[in-house]
């Protein structure tokens, strides 16, 4: 609006500013009318975003079922996982073996006595008690697993224990306390991982950790000894010095031992179909949420009806899903979706549009069971292998024109984008028009108040000449 001083009806009696907003709000009807244009642009483009997200959701559903590993890959089953569990590589054969496990591997581990009954010469303050942070007094060297360790005459138990520690991972030993009790683990698991060590200072056997019997140094308290974990497979005996991830032994299959059985296990590698349903199910359910979204923006007075982008997607997708893949093929069983349990509605067909897909699971894991590889192939089948190409690779193919950069729903975008800042432009311009145009309309009404005023201030001047006039006239008759 145009500021300044206005003269408001002073001399005319008119109202001037209501009939400048009048006049300004018709000059501003094609302001509206731009605005309108620019709304509707907006809306269209947010539908185009919103089709080319769930484009690309579906495109992304399609990805899965173009990776053969969807289709060949292995699961392992094991009837009773407190036991052992295991899992399969997509080469694993299928095939059911019968376990028992009769001993787990465990680590070495050892204990050295309470701190209160070590024989040692410990002063202590008046009202100190002896902790795991009182200076030992000892000094010396001692090995473990052929690492060497120097203590110090000021180290406490605690420190002793943090000198290990900080050397666990070469030394393969690990050392903590337990009642105010030096405790050491090897790091190891299996029979031939025992704890070495070498006392050459007597430090272990101060600590209790180590006992002369006749004549030789042996651990004092040995609380679990090393050991493999041995186990049978259809029968056939095995030692690993390891629990878990046990790789040798079922050809692509990884077995981890968790308890001894009292009886056998049954270890079953087949078909991970629930891969497979899983890859299928969200490709079921992204196509229904695009055939929703397009048929929601195509419905009558919607912003898309009657497009014909979205009517020769529509068709291509469904043509591609219903054709026949395999016209006449002796190698694999299924020919087209609707063998494997797909369908998709007939609902809807009779307008243009395609119907909802539906999956029959039960039909579809049949059909992995009895022939993965004619399952694979219907998806995955490559012209320049199998003279044809699957499922997924056609719709793929198909519908790269529309989603990928520049394509035809980037394009659609950005042509609205376009549109939209012309027309910003434009509405920017005619806001600056009407701005002038009312500070036209307010000059000349306040032109016309000062020469309504003039002619007012005259026309009295005059009214006041006459009647001086006329009474001069009458002072003389």
């Amino acid at each position: 609006m145009v500021q300044g001083i206005a003269l408001t009806g002073m001399a005319s009696g008119i109202d001037t500013d209501e009939i400048t907003e009048q006049l300004i709000q018709i000059e501003r009807s094609s302001i509206r009318r731009l605005e309108l244009q620019k709304e509707n642009a907006q809306n269209e483009k947010k539908v185009w975003q919103s089709i080319n997200q769930v484009m690309n959701e579906f495109d992304n559903s399609i990805s899965s079922l173009r990776r053969t590993t969807t289709f060949t890959s292995r699961t392992a089953r094991s009837n009773d996982e407190n036991i052992i569990t295991a899992t399969a590589s997509r080469n694993a054969t299928r095939g059911s073996y019968r376990v028992e496990v009769d001993q787990l591997a465990q680590s070495h581990r050892v204990a050295g006595e309470n701190l209160h009954e070590l024989n040692l010469d410990i002063e202590l303050d008046e009202g100190e008690e002896l902790n795991i942070h009182t200076e030992l007094g000892l000094e010396g060297t001692f090995e473990l697993n052929d690492m060497e360790f120097t203590v110090e005459e000021n180290m406490s138990l605690d420190d002793i224990r943090t000198l290990i520690n900080a050397e666990s991972e070469e030394a393969d030993i690990e050392a903590e306390i337990m009642n105010e009790t030096l405790i050491l683990n090897h790091a190891e698991m299996g029979a031939e991982n025992e704890i070495s060590f070498t006392d050459t200072d007597n430090i272990l056997q101060d600590l209790g950790v180590m006992e002369e019997n006749n004549g030789e140094l042996d651990f004092q308290q040995e609380l679990r000894q090393s050991q493999d974990s041995i186990f049978f497979v259809d029968g056939l005996r095995v030692e690993k010095s390891i629990n878990e991830g046990i790789e040798d032994v079922i050809e692509n299959v990884t077995l981890n031992l968790q308890e001894v059985s009292e009886e056998s296990v049954t270890i079953t590698v087949e078909n991970d179909s629930e891969r497979t349903l899983d890859a299928v199910r969200s490709f079921v359910e992204s196509y229904n949420e695009l055939i929703d979204n397009l048929r929601e923006e195509m419905g009558e007075g919607d912003m898309l009806q009657g497009d014909t982008t979205i009517r020769r997607l529509n068709s291509g997708i469904r043509r591609m899903l219903t054709n026949t893949v395999f016209l006449d093929s002796e190698e694999y069983d299924f020919r087209n979706l609707a063998d494997i349990g797909i369908e998709i509605d007939a609902d809807g067909l009779a307008s243009g549009f395609t119907g909802e897909m539906r999956l029959d699971e039960d039909v579809l894991t049949d059909a992995i069971d009895t022939d993965p590889e004619g399952v694979q192939a219907l998806f995955t089948a490559r012209e320049d292998d199998e003279g044809v190409q699957g499922v997924a690779e056609r719709v793929s193919d198909s519908i790269q024109s529309y989603i990928q950069y520049g394509g035809i729903l980037d394009s659609r975008e950005r042509s609205l984008e376009s549109r939209v800042n012309r027309l910003d432009r434009r509405i920017d311009s005619e806001e600056r028009r009407v701005e002038r145009r009312e500070g036209q309309i307010r000059s000349n009404f306040g032109r016309m108040e000062v020469a309504l005023n003039q002619m007012q201030a005259q026309r009295s001047w005059l009214s006041g000449q006459i009647q001086q006039l006329n009474s001069i006239r009458n002072y003389r008759d």
